[in-house]
């Protein structure tokens, strides 16, 4: 998912006000950790502090301060959350939450705070905007209340080769990991018509060339139609050797013969272990699209927590 900032953004070039919650803080068990957050227009929602009670509660918080702030640019409202005896919920912790409302007069203000790199201060006042700091991000003060936060997204990145039906079941599926996706393809007709707007299309007659560029916070789940244009795409991700992890999809006998000819290439043993193949979930053998790829992001999640 995208940064809070430019998830607001987007709210706001529609002409929306929108409301920002976020953890605060965080004692005892609870859904999320500090720093989740989600968006709330008068419509729409995007992304989650938890579900259940709590989210809730926070977004009619979040609708009745649109509601009532026609006339308000901005405003910061603080509100703690007694998991157990408040709302019922069995994680039992106590969480603090930020709330931020914008109006769309305030997006040239946000604009300029996502052109700048650093951490934000929400301070205890209700209508300052967050200012750059020095600080570390997700620090929170309870007298005065405050809180630093990252403005800017520092996902990592999930690069997906391959347009068909197993490269399109994978992007249904992995839109909730907090990846920054990529797919791509070298035909523009193998992309569906309508595809999630937090992805990137890359339309590559060489997609090996990409897979070369991919930033090294990168993982690569290469599963083209064409053998050699998963062995081309494979050998430019482990010659550069600046990647999380790469996932091949096919069988033993496909990845000793790759391992076989990248050694030829003079690759190392070390770099070549690092090919995951077969790729997936070993307790999901069913070979349908759908359970491929819920096989395959389970696999991906697994890499996510074990960062």
């Amino acid at each position: 998912m995208d940064s809070w900032i430019s998830l607001l953004l987007k709210s706001l070039e529609k002409g929306q006000g929108c409301t920002l919650v976020m953890i605060a803080n965080v004692r005892g068990s609870s859904p999320r950790d500090a720093g989740a957050f989600m968006i709330v227009d008068k419509d729409n929602l995007t992304g989650t502090i938890g579900g259940g009670a709590l989210e809730f509660q926070a977004i009619k918080l979040a609708h009745s301060l649109i509601a009532q702030s026609s006339d308000t640019a901005f405003e910061r409202h603080w509100r703690d959350y007694a998991l157990g005896p408040n709302l019922g919920q069995c994680c039992g912790g106590h969480v603090s939450l930020l709330f931020e409302y914008y109006s769309p007069q305030m997006l040239s203000d946000l604009q300029k705070l996502a052109k700048t790199s650093g951490t934000l201060f929400h301070n205890h006042t209700s209508d300052e905007l967050p200012y750059f700091c020095d600080e570390a991000p997700y620090l929170y003060q309870n007298q005065p209340r405050s809180l630093t936060s990252a403005p800017k997204s520092d996902q990592d990145y999930l690069y997906v080769y391959g347009a068909g039906h197993v490269g399109r079941a994978l992007m249904d599926v992995t839109s909730g990991l907090a990846l920054q996706r990529i797919w791509v393809d070298d035909d523009k007709a193998r992309f569906p018509a309508v595809s999630a707007p937090d992805s990137e299309r890359v339309i590559a007659k060489d997609m090996s060339i990409i897979a070369h560029h991919a930033p090294p916070n990168s993982y690569h789940i290469i599963l083209t139609y064409s053998h050699q244009i998963d062995e081309e795409i494979v050998h430019a991700v482990l010659a550069k050797n600046a990647f999380l992890q790469l996932g091949l999809i096919g069988s033993l006998t496909k990845a000793a013969r790759f391992r076989s000819r990248f050694k030829k290439a003079g690759l190392s043993e070390e770099v070549i272990g690092r090919i995951i193949c077969p790729i997936g979930l070993a307790d999901i053998r069913s070979k349908k699209p759908a359970h491929v790829a819920l096989s395959l992001a389970g696999q991906i999640a697994q890499w996510c927590e074990t960062k």
